[in-house]
């Protein structure tokens, strides 16, 4: 079997995301919906509850997530 990343398709395209983690649909729906050969990296925020803050006020948090998003390369 050959690994994802030495498939031709899969250099069409990777995606990376930033969801709450509250957010169930998000995955399914870009898996379903995507073309062959897109990947999407997925990484999620806590926003409910105590979490529950305006996106300037957790910028730092989203800033963590991009990073870790970045380390999928």
């Amino acid at each position: 079997m050959v690994p994802d990343h030495e498939r031709p398709e899969a250099w069409r395209g990777r995606v990376g995301l930033i969801i709450p983690s509250s957010n169930r649909l998000t995955e399914p729906q870009f898996a379903r919906y995507s073309p062959p050969g897109v990947q999407f990296h997925v990484t999620r925020l806590r926003m409910t509850g105590p979490y529950h803050t305006p996106p300037l006020a957790m910028l730092d948090r989203i800033q963590d997530a991009a990073a870790l998003l970045a380390e999928a390369a």
